[in-house]
């Protein structure tokens, strides 16, 4: 499997993990924007952004969560949180995991 890209690396960190709130894409955008990594004054940067927060929904990464009403949107965005998924390396699950699947091959 091929790693992770920039924007999605940045985007796996700027969602809370599950259990701790919830963020929307734009709340992730002004994230990457204040690291410099996508204009949120450029269109095609904040369809990258969502779409790649689409693709992350899908693939299980992100867990969808309550809707929430923004300023200047008619309708409720969806909020996310990471999913169980993305924090297997992390503390002692993820050493134990680590040796599970070493010891596996």
């Amino acid at each position: 499997m091929r790693p992770a890209g920039e924007i999605r690396a940045a985007l796996r960190e700027a969602f809370p993990p599950a259990g701790q709130g919830h963020a929307t894409w734009r709340d992730a955008l002004a994230v990457l924007a204040q690291r410099k990594l996508v204009d949120p004054a450029a269109p095609s940067e904040c369809r990258l952004v969502r779409q790649t927060v689409k693709n992350m929904r899908a693939a299980g990464e992100l867990r969808p969560g309550p809707p929430v009403r923004v300023q200047g949107s008619r309708r409720p965005m969806v909020a996310y949180a990471r999913n169980w998924a993305t924090d297997w390396g992390q503390g002692e699950q993820g050493q134990s995991l680590a040796q599970v699947v070493t010891a596996w091959r």
